[in-house]
């Protein structure tokens, strides 16, 4: 299963990438392009940022690509490297470019989420709108009983715990419980 922090789901976004703008069928495209795209996912996996950022940059100059996910490799090379705010900005032209990057907003949130000032409630209401309500609605009822004197069993899963945000809030409340 892909691990729900934004920093490991570089697979997600840059496969992304191989898509055309529509996200519907691969493109044909030039060997150079092709071999340049293997040579930045092989650097990707490799964790080497600072090696794969001259050839994200030139990734933004090829046809056929989605560029708000060029964007976004972009993005988190940068903030891998230390530059967050440039970082932050291309994961914004991210969106710009391809609203349905979940993961360019995820950043986001992830990367702002206790900085003074941020609106934190209306970026988080955007991902609802844009990534989370479609699924929502496609949910499943559960097949449980509604019974109120039933056992009640309470149990804590998420990806989050470990590397997350949220988990500086919610740790103590797993504590304590």
């Amino acid at each position: 299963s892909i691990n729900s922090n934004p920093s490991t789901k570089w697979w997600w976004w840059w496969s992304q990438a191989v898509l055309d703008e529509e996200g519907a069928r691969p493109v044909t495209r030039s060997p150079e392009t092709v071999a340049l795209l293997e040579h930045v996912q092989t650097l990707l996996k490799g964790r080497q940022w600072a090696e794969a950022l001259p050839s994200i940059h030139q990734l933004t100059t090829c046809e056929g690509l989605s560029q708000g996910s060029v964007q976004r490799a972009l993005g988190k090379c940068l903030i891998e490297l230390g530059q967050r705010q440039e970082g932050l900005e291309a994961c914004e032209r991210a969106i710009q470019l391809d609203p349905n990057l979940e993961d360019a907003r995820a950043t986001i949130i992830f990367e702002r989420d206790l900085e003074p000032g941020w609106d934190a409630k209306s970026a988080r209401q955007e991902w609802w709108r844009v990534h989370g309500l479609p699924l929502y609605e496609k949910r499943l009822g559960h097949a449980n009983t509604r019974d109120p004197n039933r056992v009640l069993r309470v149990g804590y899963v998420s990806g989050d715990f470990r590397f997350h945000s949220a988990s500086v809030v919610f740790t103590p409340v797993v504590l304590g419980h």
